[in-house]
């Protein structure tokens, strides 16, 4: 099947029934479908209707579904060991393979129908949108009966359409280009604004001192549950989204561990954003990529912070980014303990942070840029490694930015998604291999 659309990756979707459903199936069948999706795609099966003849163990008549191991084997038409029920059967690689086998005997009052099915192409947390019907080939030793969708979804998560300059460096930084950080979140409220990612369809990627902090000067945000605050996506320049209708907040989800009420201790400082709209993906719209816990992120050639917040003393209205190295857990440690002696104030330090920027300061994230994510490239690919958290004083020599740790919470993050989201399912976070070495 080929099918073409600009921005677009299409998939196909198979919607497979046994020879002659929903009338009974013939004896001695024998039919197999390979189900390939894109590289970086996992896939869905939901059997809708099982009708096969029960025997032990199915080893009469059955329906085997196969990705690098045989992951169910089904027959009957009760739920059961050997029937799926409603749950769906997720592939464990992008290849998915069904085989439908029936012995000599389904005939005269004991007839069996079959099976009908369908399955789905999972990504990072991308909706999937219905198209044109088209046609597709398929292998079988026999005769199969299929509808086939042609469909899309949003490209890869992670991969602007266009690039950021190496050599652009929020404190320190330049304007970023349209279209080159397509994952950038706007947050306002009355007295200021804030930083986010987008993640997903409706869901957005933020911190979670948002949502205790009282506003202290321009470029903070403050997002009390009793604050209504709205969410702008799309575009570079601040007074062009702020003339366009923003996205409503349907929920906010600030992790259930994070206790700041003096605005000292910021650990598990991440909260999840539910939006009532979906966002539709586009060139200056994408969502940026998760990690998983086990994965982290090593020798990358690209690390960028975004955000609309402050720059030196001036408060910018266009989307701005800077390139800031990575800092060893020690030096910042140190860093911050330094400063916790010098001003009497008793800031944490936990294995759910890191720190970035330069020991001379001078680039940095900064007041406004706060809860904007910090990514990682690899491969031409973006992943969310941090969340601009806290610091003290822009920019300054000797004093690094401080984020959370997004692969820490990547277990919390899918809880909370899979809660809301029909197709999201636990381990579908990309698995980058490599680790964050400064």
């Amino acid at each position: 099947m080929k099918c073409s659309h600009r921005d677009k990756i299409f998939l196909a979707v198979l919607q497979c029934s046994s020879p002659h459903y929903p009338q009974p199936y013939q004896p001695g069948t024998d039919v197999t479908w390979d189900l390939k999706v894109p590289v970086g795609y996992r896939i869905q099966l939901t059997i809708t209707h099982l009708d096969i003849k029960q025997s032990d163990n199915c080893n009469q008549d059955s329906l085997t579904v196969s990705s690098t191991k045989v992951l169910g084997k089904f027959c009957g038409e009760k739920t059961n060991q050997h029937l799926p029920g409603i749950s769906p059967i997720l592939s464990s690689s992008n290849h998915l393979q069904l085989i439908f086998k029936t012995s000599a005997a389904n005939r005269g009052s004991d007839q069996h129908l079959g099976f009908t099915a369908f399955y789905t192409a999972i990504a990072q947390f991308l909706d999937i949108f219905h198209s044109e019907m088209k046609t597709v080939s398929y292998s079988s030793h026999g005769r199969a009966y299929c509808g086939i969708l042609c469909l899309f979804v949003s490209t890869v998560c992670g991969r602007p359409t266009v690039t950021t300059s190496v050599h652009q460096r929020i404190i320190g930084g330049q304007w970023a280009t349209p279209g080159s950080i397509p994952w950038q979140v706007l947050l306002t409220v009355p007295y200021g604004r804030g930083g986010a990612a987008v993640i997903g369809s409706r869901w957005i990627l933020t911190a979670a001192h948002y949502s205790n902090r009282q506003p202290s000067d321009y470029g903070s945000i403050s997002l009390p549950m009793n604050l209504s605050f709205q969410i702008y996506v799309g575009d570079n320049d601040i007074l062009k989204m702020l003339g366009s209708p923003p996205f409503q907040v349907e929920s906010l989800h600030v992790h259930p561990l994070y206790n700041n009420p003096k605005e000292r201790n910021y650990n598990h400082d991440i909260a999840l954003i539910k939006l009532k709209q979906h966002i539709t993906f586009n060139t200056n719209i994408k969502p940026l990529c998760l990690p998983s816990r086990d994965h982290h992120f090593c020798c990358l050639s690209l690390r960028l912070v975004s955000g609309f917040g402050m720059t030196e003393t001036k408060i910018p209205t266009k989307l701005r980014f800077v390139r800031v190295p990575l800092v060893k857990d020690d030096v910042c440690r140190k860093s911050i303990e330094k400063i916790t002696n010098e001003t009497s104030e008793d800031f944490k330090f936990t294995e759910n942070m890191f720190c970035a920027g330069f020991p001379e300061g001078g680039r940095d994230s900064c007041s406004g840029d706060s809860g904007g994510a910090f990514a990682l490239e690899n491969n031409n690919q973006f992943w969310a490694a941090g969340i601009v958290s806290w610091g003290i004083n822009c920019g300054e020599a000797g004093k690094y930015g401080v984020y959370t740790r997004v692969a820490q919470y990547s277990g919390w993050i899918n809880d909370i998604m899979e809660g809301k989201c029909k197709y999201l399912q636990m381990g579908l976070l990309h698995t980058p291999t490599f680790t964050i070495i400064p």
